[in-house]
């Protein structure tokens, strides 16, 4: 069984499309309750209703399971300057935990370009809005706590994110300050759920864009090569 948290999502559902090809037994996470009959018609195997905030409902989730997905996020919005963490933190933080006390055998978690070392790489507008509405210290709390955690990881650091079809195409950078630019969500979905299988992909964070798309900001590009999957 694997867990896709966030599966309602743009990206969470062409996670959910290239798992059922690979014929895996899926359970998704949503907070959204009007998207069980879609979720269903997708080849989900269970659907569970609830959010992450709650710990004993995190612990649910990932009972029975050998490997979770992660791609829950917060849009960029300044009235969750009002309220308290995010999602993107706390929300993940105690997925990543309930996930230790299980033993899961794997945890991808899909991040965003912006984060940690790689925030260099993203306009300054994006810097401001990921600032001041608590989306990048959110991403970077639980991106260290999953490093951390004891867990196999891979954390994935997406470029802006277009609805595209996807190319085949993906450009992997490692280090942060290597690639920038645009990425079709249903690309970022075959290299989350590749990364389950992969042990290239074992304990790494990686950025990745379309090679179509890709914008080099820096003279030299560094351990930049083409993703297989």
């Amino acid at each position: 069984m694997i867990l896709v948290a966030g599966a309602s999502g743009r990206t969470g559902r062409e996670v959910v499309r290239e798992l059922n090809c690979l014929d895996e037994s899926i359970r998704a996470l949503t907070t959204d309750s009007t998207k069980e009959d879609s979720l269903k018609n997708l080849g989900v195997s269970e659907v569970l209703i609830g959010n992450l905030f709650n710990k004993s409902y995190s612990e649910k989730a990932v009972e029975g399971c050998e490997a979770v997905i992660c791609c829950v996020g917060t849009r960029l919005n300044f009235r969750k300057l009002l309220f308290g963490d995010l999602v993107d933190g706390e929300g993940v933080i105690n997925l990543i935990k309930s996930s230790e006390k299980v033993s899961v055998n794997k945890f991808v978690l899909q991040s965003s370009q912006g984060i940690n070392e790689s925030s260099d790489l993203i306009p300054f507008y994006m810097k401001i809005g990921f600032n001041l509405t608590g989306i990048k210290k959110a991403k970077e709390r639980s991106e260290e706590y999953l490093r951390n955690s004891g867990l196999d990881y891979t954390i994935v650091r997406p470029g802006r994110l277009v609805n595209d079809p996807p190319t085949g195409e993906v450009l992997l950078g490692e280090g942060g300050k290597t690639v920038m630019g645009e990425i079709t969500r249903g690309d970022v979905a075959k290299v989350l759920v590749n990364s389950l299988f992969s042990e290239k992909a074992k304990n790494k964070t990686f950025e990745i864009v379309n090679k179509s798309r890709v914008q080099k900001k820096y003279g030299k590009v560094r351990e930049l090569k083409n993703f297989e999957y």
